[in-house]
């Protein structure tokens, strides 16, 4: 399957390149293709002229990303989660939500909330 210019496939961890963006991330941890498309689709839009970025983690090394983001927990039912421009969490998307373009959208704009708070 492929994918816009809007998503990043990497090996491991996120790139610390990545990390230093401004702009609003959806890491994707799940092998799950289809949830890449979903969080792809919602990424190519950018209100307010926000840029969201999604990050597909292949191979994941799940103590490099709690190094890299103290914040998330349980991270072994993660699926997602998502960053502020500032790289912190918004929301962590579990295998017990529902997933489809509102859930992911909703992601990126509680990412864009933690901006201000």
């Amino acid at each position: 399957m492929e994918f816009s210019e809007n998503t990043i496939v990497c090996e491991g961890v996120i790139p610390s390149e990545v990390l230093a963006r401004q702009c609003l991330k959806l890491v994707v941890l799940s092998d799950d293709e289809y949830l890449v498309h979903l969080a792809d689709t919602v990424a190519q839009q950018e209100p307010l002229g926000f840029v969201r970025v999604v990050v597909w983690i292949q191979n994941i090394d799940n103590i490099s990303i709690i190094n890299q983001i103290p914040e998330i927990d349980d991270i072994e039912n993660c699926l997602a989660f998502s960053l502020s421009t500032i790289n912190r969490i918004g929301t962590v998307i579990t295998s017990r939500s529902t997933i489809d373009l509102v859930e992911l959208d909703s992601a990126f704009i509680e990412a864009g909330k933690t901006e201000i708070n």
